[in-house]
């Protein structure tokens, strides 16, 4: 398996796999069968650093109904210096949800597969592993829309 990698075709999600902050190869397809939320995203962007603390209690809210919120980070640097940056923001902002590390931005399969032009961008994936939802940037109507499309496919009122 090829660390990153990504399979996917039209709004079917196959596979990717991306490294964890351990350094570890992390597959989607050990996760199928959740509704999951992806986070494109880098530490320096405020837009995405303004959405953690809704990312947290969507997290804390729908975790527990069946959603896994993945936010794929991309930072300059070398690998080490990537894992600092995102721990940093991790341990300050007490992040709830896995994060992964998308490596060069400009090589990065994932982000190229999902057709991700800016930070953030949120992709939602229904249990089949469909994308159901995605939005660029980030304004309150977003958040909103984002979660009533989480309520949606959880089957939460």
């Amino acid at each position: 398996m090829q660390v990153p990698s990504c399979v996917l075709t039209g709004k079917q999600l196959h596979n990717f796999a991306l490294r964890g902050l351990d350094g570890r190869p992390w597959e989607y397809r050990n996760h199928r069968g959740r509704v999951v939320l992806l986070v494109f995203w880098e530490t320096t962007c405020m837009p995405c650093r303004a959405a953690i603390p809704y990312l947290k209690i969507f997290q804390n809210v729908y975790g527990p109904k069946g959603l896994e919120i993945l936010a794929i980070a991309y930072e300059d640097g070398s690998p080490q210096e990537q894992i600092q940056k995102v721990e940093a923001v991790r341990d300050r902002l007490k992040l709830n949800y896995r994060l992964l590390l998308g490596g060069e931005v400009a090589s990065c399969p994932v982000r190229t597969q999902f057709d991700v032009r800016a930070f953030p961008t949120f992709v939602l994936l229904d249990e089949g592993s469909r994308i159901v939802y995605r939005q660029q940037g980030l304004e309150a109507v977003t958040l909103q829309e984002l979660e009533m499309h989480l309520k949606s496919q959880l089957g939460v009122r």
